[in-house]
């Protein structure tokens, strides 16, 4: 699914346009990277939690001509699913 699929899936079941879907979505969005650029965890009870963590510096190697390549320390992002939202992807997998 993008986002216009989302949006048009969100103004059918609110009864609302695509225009205040698609700001509902932006709203969303630009709250939980608000949250997440200042390295604090999101916690949305039953669905999930959006946090950061530090990936340390490594060594990787280009798999075609075996060079060296430094990987330089970064951040990164994780999602993990919340109970409900696993007990409904479950479900669907089990009707599927």
């Amino acid at each position: 699914m993008d986002r216009t699929t989302l949006m048009t899936t969100i103004a059918k079941a609110g009864g609302i346009s695509n225009a205040t879907a698609d700001r509902w979505i932006s709203t969303v969005l630009d709250g939980i990277q608000s949250v997440v650029t200042e390295h604090k965890q999101l916690h949305l009870r039953g669905f999930g939690v959006f946090k950061t963590f530090k990936r340390n510096a490594c060594v990787g190697r280009n798999p075609t001509t075996g060079e060296v390549i430094p990987i330089p320390e970064c951040s990164r992002i994780s999602f993990k699913p919340g109970k409900t939202i696993k007990s409904a992807i479950n479900n669907s997998r089990a009707r599927g």
